[in-house]
């Protein structure tokens, strides 16, 4: 009997050794109750179980945990992005509403299969893959005055200033057109985003801070001067800084504005200078016969650039574009009816014209003084299309030369000029007409110079190419500070900032002057969908070495720009390069 009370104890001994049992779960010694024993480890199980279940628990529920907060900060990741994206369809979604109630109805759809003429291809822009298509007319219709519309179908339909033409005309084989003209002019599309912001979508930029100027502030022309002599518009054009003041030019307006840099509104040093009539002595000037036969009364002035020369403290302003035979200008718009014409493009005949000024103050109020005005060199084919900006240059012996700024790419317009990366710069010096022997052959320029009695001319000396990094569809304004130069573009809200190269150190070399490659593209601020909101931007200057002053002309009429373009317009704006 011993020998099996020491054999169960030696195994109970051994089962609380291992830490399984204590005497209270397993005491055979005691000859309890099988059922009790049986009881007891059933409940001693399930306790195991339990504390098991409840380490597994908590590891999944820390998986958990952690795969939600995973998935928390990728959404907080994500949302801007996608709050971006649907903002932006909101927004085009509207503008296609907006164009929809412009347009008045929905477009008939039909096909139209008789061929009767083929519309002159520069009419139709945008075309796929940037290929030239023909578009097939109907029977009775004539191209003259008309846009394009396309729908949902691929169809386009034309339509005039004055309503719209219910006939669907498709377009010849498989090619078919991008997104075309919106309400708002052929530069936007149908969702009314500017299509060069749509090209360049610079928002999705990872180095959008580095490559976005950064305003500092800005102010309405309005708000400048105290007297604004009741001029109702300023579509400034150009601007220039020196001796601590900005000096502004207008298109439309004979006024010089100078304003101090910073911007005060409404203070009594912002002045508007005007022309000075009269004589130190209060005889009159003959102002008709300085500005070559234009009324000041009656025109524009059509500035578009301003140049101050160190040395004489003399302004030069350049009006853009000037036709020379009252004849070839009355030809020139009947041509215009008819563009087939084979003499279209002879008839066309354009110059700047560069006048200086001096500034004189009389009975203690400033304003400026018409030396003489000088016929431009260099010949343009449109009205709108010369000189946007300059910038005056000195050589080693003193010579004084303007650096011309051409609008379109080549120097050219329509077509030609709007191909990207082209642009030109004119380098000109005055001459006499009495001492250039060129001008006594006859030729044409000749013929212009006696017919509106000028007496000078600024001879073309050299073209000089801008880089092709500066991929502009137009050039709207020049500046140089030392060896740094800015060029801006209205079209693409772009400036680019990069060297010159003088030819002779700090003075002009005229056979070596030439703009170094490697400058950096930077763009005026985008608005809440990336498209422009700064859209005519036309002068720029420098302030320091990282900050310049613009200037921005009237918003264009007749729905060719955004509404959104009204808000910037008319004004002076001061950014920070980054």
């Amino acid at each position: 009997m011993d020998m099996y009370n020491n054999f169960d104890n030696k195994i109970e001994s051994d089962y609380i050794s291992l830490g399984r049992f204590s005497n209270n779960y397993f005491n055979i010694s005691d000859n309890q109750n099988s059922n009790t024993n049986n009881r007891n480890v059933s409940n001693n199980l399930f306790n195991e179980y339990f504390n098991l279940g409840n380490k597994k628990f908590s590891s999944i529920l820390r998986f958990l945990v952690i795969l939600a907060a995973f998935i928390s900060l990728l959404v907080l990741i994500k949302l801007p992005v996608k709050n971006r994206i649907e903002l932006r369809k909101e927004m085009l979604e509207n503008a296609l509403l907006l164009k929809k109630k412009h347009e008045g109805r929905a477009y008939n759809n039909y096909e139209n299969k008789n061929v009767k003429q083929i519309v002159n291809s520069t009419q139709m822009s945008n075309m796929e893959q940037n290929k030239t298509g023909s578009l097939i007319l109907g029977d009775s219709e004539r191209v003259t005055n008309r846009s394009s519309v396309i729908d949902i179908n691929g169809n386009v339909t034309k339509k005039d200033n004055d309503h719209i033409i219910k006939d669907v005309i498709n377009l010849g084989g498989n090619t078919t057109l991008d997104v075309v003209n919106s309400v708002f002019g052929s530069h936007y599309n149908t969702y009314g985003i500017n299509k060069r912001a749509a090209e360049n979508d610079i928002c999705n930029d990872k180095d959008y801070t580095k490559k976005v100027l950064k305003l500092v502030y800005e102010l309405s022309y309005f708000a400048l001067p105290k007297d604004t002599l009741n001029i109702r518009k300023f579509e400034a054009s150009d601007v220039k800084v020196f001796n601590e003041e900005m000096w502004v030019v207008c298109d439309n307006s004979w006024t010089i504005g100078k304003f101090g840099l910073s911007l005060t509104p409404f203070s009594h040093s912002n002045k508007l200078l005007n022309m000075q009539t009269t004589t130190s002595g209060g005889n009159p000037l003959d102002i008709n016969t300085l500005l070559l036969g234009t009324d000041p009364n009656t025109e524009d002035s059509q500035w578009e650039a301003i140049v101050r020369d160190d040395i004489t403290g003399h302004l030069f302003v350049i009006r853009e574009s000037i036709p020379h035979d009252l004849e070839e200008l009355k030809l020139y718009k009947d041509f215009s009816k008819n563009l087939k014409d084979e003499n279209h493009n002879s008839s066309r005949h354009y110059h700047s014209h560069i006048i200086e000024l001096a500034l004189v103050k009389v009975n203690n109020v400033e304003s400026y003084e018409v030396l003489e005005t000088c016929t431009a060199e260099h010949k343009f084919d449109f009205d709108n299309k010369g000189f946007e900006g300059a910038i005056g240059l000195r050589t080693r012996n003193g010579d004084f030369y303007l650096l011309g700024l051409c609008e379109g790419n080549f120097c050219m317009g329509e077509m030609k000029g709007e191909e990207y990366g082209n642009g030109r710069l004119i380098l000109m010096k005055k001459e006499y007409i009495n001492k250039t022997t060129e001008l006594t052959t006859g030729d044409t320029i000749n013929s212009d110079m006696n017919s509106l009695k000028s007496k000078c001319i600024w001879k073309s000396v050299r073209m000089i190419n801008i880089p092709k990094e500066a991929n502009f569809q137009d050039y709207s304004s020049i500046d140089v500070r030392g060896n740094k130069v800015a060029i801006t573009s209205q079209e693409d809200s772009s400036i680019w900032i990069g060297e010159i190269d003088y030819g002779d150190g700090e003075y002009l070399d005229p056979d070596k002057i030439q703009l170094l490659p490697n400058g950096r593209v930077y763009y005026f601020p985008r608005d809440h969908v990336c498209d422009f909101k700064y859209c005519n931007v036309e002068g720029v200057s420098f302030i320091s070495d990282n900050m310049i002053v613009t200037v921005s002309d009237k918003m264009k009429k007749k729905n060719r720009q955004s509404p959104k373009c009204l808000h910037k317009d008319q004004s002076i704006h001061i950014f920070a390069i980054p």
